[in-house]
Formats: structure tokens, C-alpha cells, sequence
């Protein structure tokens, strides 16, 4: 006989249901006298839709659907997507209406230093031929100055921390190489 000492653990008990399609299908068939197929079968929010109906499906109707990957499965077991699906309106100029929660997207997140409160230097074409704006922070911090280059980058880190960001190596480097730049070019570095 062992003795097992278990820690105190929180148990989570659930239940899961699964019921077939069919089966929901041939329930609705029969309480409400439907003789078209099926056509497709999707989850709105809290509701399970099934669609019945006979359509045509047109080419831009499937170039308006791709990227749309929900499963749905079908008479006859077998899984579709529903790019695949036809759509319920006889005269086939309306899609299966997609409700906006039904393709979430995450929020984009802005993916850029914040520079608002900073005057504006120049605007210069870097050795690598892009615009770049040139920040009076940057120049005042770098300008007439004998510094190392990881002092240097340490001092653009600074400003940038400053003003809220979250610099990584890459936007270190640019803004610091950018300033450099420009500093060469106006002959103070």
C-alpha cells in the first residue's frame, strides 16, 4: 500500500456534449417540412445557423470568401470550409452573410517609436536610400561629442526611453546611424 501526498489542487469538472449535424439537420427537416439541402452550417455568436437552399455560386463570390477557414461539416460526415459553401440567395448576388465577429482580428498595434514633442531637424536620403527624418533630440545628445559607439547608443536608447518607448537593437541602431549620417554630412560629427 503507498501513501501519495497530493498538494492541494483546484479541480475543474466539465462536461462536454457533442451532438452530430445530421442529427440536428434531420430534427429541423422534419419539424419545419424542409425539403432543400444543406447548405452550410456555422456558429454567430451563441447560435448554431444551418442554411438550406439550392444557389448558384459565382467566381467573385469565391474571391470574396478566400481566407475564410471555419470548418463545417456537411451531410455525409465530410469537413468543408466555407470558401466553399454556397451561397443561400436564389438569385445568387448576396453572399452568406458573414457577421463581423465571425473573422476576428486582432487589434493592430501601432509598430513605430513614438516621436510626438520632438522637432523636426531635416528630412535626409540615408546611405540606404530611404527618407528619414532626423529628430532634434538625437543631434543635440550625439552633436560635438567623443563618445564611443555603445556610449552613442546608449544615449539614443535614453531619448528614446524618455519619451515612453521600448527601443530594441534594430531601432537603436537606425536612429543612431541615420543621425550619424546626417551629422557627417553637416560636418560635426
Amino acid at each position: 500500500m503507498y501513501n501519495v501526498y497530493m498538494p492541494h489542487m483546484e479541480e475543474d469538472i466539465s462536461t462536454v456534449v457533442r451532438i452530430p449535424i445530421t442529427r440536428l439537420e434531420d430534427d429541423i427537416r422534419k419539424k419545419h417540412s424542409i425539403a432543400l439541402a444543406l447548405q452550410s452550417v456555422s456558429l454567430e455568436r451563441d447560435a448554431v445557423v444551418l442554411r438550406f437552399g439550392a444557389s448558384s455560386f459565382s467566381a467573385s463570390d469565391q474571391e470574396m470568401n478566400d481566407g475564410i477557414s471555419s470548418q463545417t461539416t456537411l451531410q455525409g460526415g465530410k469537413k468543408r470550409y466555407s470558401s466553399e459553401i454556397e451561397p443561400v440567395n436564389p438569385n445568387g448576388t448576396c453572399l452568406i452573410e458573414l457577421a463581423p465577429w465571425v473573422r476576428r482580428r486582432r487589434p493592430s498595434k501601432r509598430n513605430r517609436m513614438k516621436t510626438r514633442g520632438w522637432n523636426i531637424v531635416t528630412k535626409i536620403a540615408n546611405s540606404k536610400g530611404q527618407t528619414v527624418t532626423i529628430y532634434e533630440p538625437f543631434v543635440s545628445a550625439l552633436r560635438g561629442k567623443k563618445m564611443s559607439r555603445r556610449q552613442m547608443e546608449s544615449a539614443v536608447a535614453t531619448v528614446l526611453k524618455e519619451n515612453g518607448n521600448r527601443p530594441g537593437p534594430v531601432s537603436i541602431d537606425y536612429y543612431l546611424s541615420n543621425t550619424l549620417e546626417y551629422l557627417a554630412k553637416e560636418g560635426n560629427a
